[in-house]
Protein backbone atom coordinates (compact mmCIF):
# COMPACT_ATOMS: atom_id res chain seq x y z
CA UNK A 1 0.00 0.00 0.00
CA UNK A 2 1.67 3.07 -1.11
CA UNK A 3 1.12 6.61 1.23
CA UNK A 4 -1.89 7.65 -0.64
CA UNK A 5 -3.84 4.52 0.60
CA UNK A 6 -4.03 2.73 -2.98
CA UNK A 7 -2.48 -0.77 -3.41
CA UNK A 8 0.50 -0.61 -5.51
CA UNK A 9 2.07 -3.89 -6.68
CA UNK A 10 6.06 -4.20 -7.03
CA UNK A 11 6.55 -1.54 -10.26
CA UNK A 12 4.46 0.94 -8.02
CA UNK A 13 1.45 0.44 -9.88
CA UNK A 14 -2.28 0.60 -8.47
CA UNK A 15 -4.86 -1.70 -8.65
CA UNK A 16 -7.42 -0.06 -10.99
CA UNK A 17 -10.82 -1.30 -11.51
CA UNK A 18 -13.62 1.01 -13.69
CA UNK A 19 -17.01 0.24 -13.45
CA UNK A 20 -18.60 1.14 -17.22
CA UNK A 21 -22.20 2.18 -16.94
CA UNK A 22 -24.95 3.45 -19.85
CA UNK A 23 -28.01 4.50 -16.81
CA UNK A 24 -27.83 6.91 -14.42
CA UNK A 25 -30.35 5.18 -12.41
CA UNK A 26 -27.56 2.82 -11.41
CA UNK A 27 -25.30 5.71 -9.76
CA UNK A 28 -26.77 5.30 -6.36
CA UNK A 29 -26.13 1.59 -7.06
CA UNK A 30 -22.52 1.77 -8.14
CA UNK A 31 -21.47 5.29 -6.49
CA UNK A 32 -20.65 3.46 -2.66
CA UNK A 33 -19.50 0.46 -3.83
CA UNK A 34 -16.54 2.49 -6.10
CA UNK A 35 -15.90 4.52 -2.44
CA UNK A 36 -15.83 1.63 -0.69
CA UNK A 37 -13.23 -0.03 -2.87
CA UNK A 38 -11.37 2.89 -2.38
CA UNK A 39 -11.37 2.85 1.20
CA UNK A 40 -9.48 -0.73 0.65
CA UNK A 41 -6.71 0.59 -1.81
CA UNK A 42 -8.54 -0.08 -4.77
CA UNK A 43 -7.81 2.98 -7.35
CA UNK A 44 -11.63 2.63 -8.71
CA UNK A 45 -13.73 4.67 -10.60
CA UNK A 46 -17.23 4.91 -12.37
CA UNK A 47 -17.30 5.72 -15.74
CA UNK A 48 -20.67 6.36 -17.26
CA UNK A 49 -20.87 6.67 -21.06
CA UNK A 50 -23.86 6.46 -23.83
CA UNK A 51 -25.86 3.11 -25.15
CA UNK A 52 -24.13 3.19 -28.00
CA UNK A 53 -20.71 3.63 -26.10
CA UNK A 54 -21.37 1.08 -23.43
CA UNK A 55 -21.99 -1.83 -26.45
CA UNK A 56 -19.38 -0.96 -28.47
CA UNK A 57 -17.12 -1.37 -25.50
CA UNK A 58 -18.72 -4.49 -24.36
CA UNK A 59 -18.35 -5.97 -27.41
CA UNK A 60 -14.56 -5.77 -27.41
CA UNK A 61 -14.17 -6.76 -23.81
CA UNK A 62 -12.70 -3.26 -23.07
CA UNK A 63 -14.39 -3.03 -19.59
CA UNK A 64 -13.86 -3.86 -16.32
CA UNK A 65 -16.94 -4.27 -14.77
CA UNK A 66 -20.38 -3.74 -16.25
CA UNK A 67 -23.76 -4.36 -14.58
CA UNK A 68 -26.01 -6.78 -15.81
CA UNK A 69 -28.37 -9.70 -15.31
CA UNK A 70 -28.91 -12.98 -16.74
CA UNK A 71 -32.54 -13.52 -18.04
CA UNK A 72 -33.00 -17.00 -18.32
CA UNK A 73 -36.17 -19.31 -18.32
CA UNK A 74 -37.43 -21.07 -15.45
CA UNK A 75 -35.88 -24.61 -17.89
CA UNK A 76 -32.73 -23.85 -18.61
CA UNK A 77 -31.51 -25.06 -22.12
CA UNK A 78 -29.71 -23.94 -25.29
CA UNK A 79 -29.83 -20.37 -23.92
CA UNK A 80 -26.97 -21.11 -21.68
CA UNK A 81 -24.40 -21.30 -24.66
CA UNK A 82 -25.57 -17.75 -25.17
CA UNK A 83 -24.10 -16.68 -21.75
CA UNK A 84 -21.73 -19.24 -20.68
CA UNK A 85 -20.55 -21.13 -24.04
CA UNK A 86 -16.93 -21.42 -25.65
CA UNK A 87 -18.50 -20.70 -29.29
CA UNK A 88 -19.84 -17.65 -28.12
CA UNK A 89 -17.68 -16.25 -25.75
CA UNK A 90 -15.97 -13.74 -28.40
CA UNK A 91 -18.97 -12.78 -30.06
CA UNK A 92 -22.05 -12.56 -27.76
CA UNK A 93 -22.62 -9.67 -26.01
CA UNK A 94 -24.50 -11.92 -23.53
CA UNK A 95 -20.92 -13.85 -22.28
CA UNK A 96 -19.69 -10.50 -20.85
CA UNK A 97 -17.07 -12.39 -19.01
CA UNK A 98 -15.41 -13.85 -22.69
CA UNK A 99 -16.08 -17.22 -20.93
CA UNK A 100 -14.73 -19.97 -22.54
CA UNK A 101 -14.59 -23.42 -20.40
CA UNK A 102 -13.92 -26.96 -22.04
CA UNK A 103 -16.32 -28.42 -18.93
CA UNK A 104 -19.08 -25.80 -18.78
CA UNK A 105 -19.45 -26.76 -22.74
CA UNK A 106 -20.02 -30.38 -21.50
CA UNK A 107 -22.42 -29.72 -18.34
CA UNK A 108 -24.28 -27.30 -20.91
CA UNK A 109 -24.94 -30.31 -23.04
CA UNK A 110 -26.27 -32.12 -20.76
CA UNK A 111 -28.36 -29.46 -19.17
CA UNK A 112 -29.75 -30.08 -23.36
CA UNK A 113 -29.77 -33.24 -23.25
CA UNK A 114 -31.74 -34.01 -19.89
CA UNK A 115 -35.15 -36.05 -20.67
CA UNK A 116 -36.50 -35.54 -17.21
CA UNK A 117 -36.79 -32.68 -14.66
CA UNK A 118 -34.37 -35.00 -12.21
CA UNK A 119 -31.78 -34.87 -14.97
CA UNK A 120 -32.20 -31.33 -16.09
CA UNK A 121 -32.19 -30.45 -11.95
CA UNK A 122 -29.40 -32.32 -11.70
CA UNK A 123 -27.26 -31.13 -14.77
CA UNK A 124 -28.43 -27.64 -14.07
CA UNK A 125 -27.00 -27.96 -10.44
CA UNK A 126 -23.66 -29.48 -11.67
CA UNK A 127 -22.91 -26.09 -13.85
CA UNK A 128 -24.13 -23.53 -11.45
CA UNK A 129 -21.50 -25.32 -9.07
CA UNK A 130 -18.96 -24.77 -11.78
CA UNK A 131 -19.92 -21.46 -12.97
CA UNK A 132 -19.83 -19.90 -9.31
CA UNK A 133 -16.31 -21.05 -8.98
CA UNK A 134 -15.72 -19.04 -11.57
CA UNK A 135 -16.71 -15.83 -9.58
CA UNK A 136 -17.10 -13.73 -12.41
CA UNK A 137 -20.34 -12.38 -10.83
CA UNK A 138 -20.49 -9.63 -8.09
CA UNK A 139 -24.15 -9.51 -6.63
CA UNK A 140 -24.50 -5.33 -6.64
CA UNK A 141 -27.99 -5.11 -4.87
CA UNK A 142 -31.49 -7.24 -4.83
CA UNK A 143 -34.95 -6.02 -4.84
CA UNK A 144 -37.51 -8.32 -3.97
CA UNK A 145 -40.42 -6.54 -5.03
CA UNK A 146 -41.48 -4.92 -8.59
CA UNK A 147 -43.32 -2.33 -9.30
CA UNK A 148 -46.00 -2.51 -11.78
CA UNK A 149 -48.62 0.26 -13.37
CA UNK A 150 -51.42 -0.93 -14.98
CA UNK A 151 -54.93 0.44 -15.85
CA UNK A 152 -57.59 -1.40 -13.87
CA UNK A 153 -59.17 -3.31 -16.67
CA UNK A 154 -56.66 -6.41 -16.85
CA UNK A 155 -57.46 -9.53 -14.49
CA UNK A 156 -55.18 -12.43 -13.39
CA UNK A 157 -55.60 -15.91 -11.72
CA UNK A 158 -55.86 -15.82 -7.94
CA UNK A 159 -52.86 -17.91 -7.75
CA UNK A 160 -49.99 -17.59 -9.99
CA UNK A 161 -47.05 -20.10 -10.98
CA UNK A 162 -44.01 -19.81 -8.99
CA UNK A 163 -41.43 -16.79 -9.24
CA UNK A 164 -44.07 -15.41 -11.80
CA UNK A 165 -44.38 -11.71 -11.50
CA UNK A 166 -47.95 -12.00 -13.31
CA UNK A 167 -47.15 -9.86 -15.92
CA UNK A 168 -48.70 -9.98 -19.11
CA UNK A 169 -48.23 -13.82 -19.23
CA UNK A 170 -51.38 -14.37 -17.89
CA UNK A 171 -53.34 -11.18 -17.76
CA UNK A 172 -56.73 -10.95 -19.50
CA UNK A 173 -58.69 -7.92 -20.50
CA UNK A 174 -61.64 -7.44 -18.76
CA UNK A 175 -63.72 -6.03 -21.64
CA UNK A 176 -66.62 -4.31 -18.90
CA UNK A 177 -63.70 -2.83 -17.08
CA UNK A 178 -62.07 -1.06 -20.19
CA UNK A 179 -65.50 0.51 -21.41
CA UNK A 180 -65.72 2.15 -17.99
CA UNK A 181 -62.87 3.42 -18.27
CA UNK A 182 -63.27 4.39 -21.71
CA UNK A 183 -66.88 6.07 -20.44
CA UNK A 184 -64.44 7.51 -18.47
CA UNK A 185 -62.43 9.54 -20.58
CA UNK A 186 -59.04 7.28 -19.64
CA UNK A 187 -58.93 6.34 -23.25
Amino acid sequence: VGDDGMRRNAAGDTLKLEFLNDSQSFDRVINPFVENLRKLGVDAVHTRVDNAQATERERNFDFDIVTGNFRTSLTSGAGLKQYFGSETADISIFNLAGYKSEAADRLIENVIAAEDRETLNDATRALDRVLRAEVFWVPQWFRNTHNIAYYDMYRYPDTLPPYALGVLDFWWLDQDAYARLKAEGAF
